[in-house]
């Protein structure tokens, strides 16, 4: 049996109900308290 990985919002709590959008390859990561980038998640 192939184990999954854990959910991001296991690992971080805070992001639970966050908003995750692609931009330009990047994955931005804004939580539904903030208008602005909590983190940014560059393409490699």
């Amino acid at each position: 049996m192939e184990r999954q990985p854990s959910p991001l919002t296991d690992k971080v709590p805070k992001l639970l109900g966050a908003r995750f959008t692609i931009r330009k390859d990047a994955i931005i990561i804004v939580r539904n308290d903030n208008r602005q980038a909590d983190a940014v998640l560059p393409a490699h």
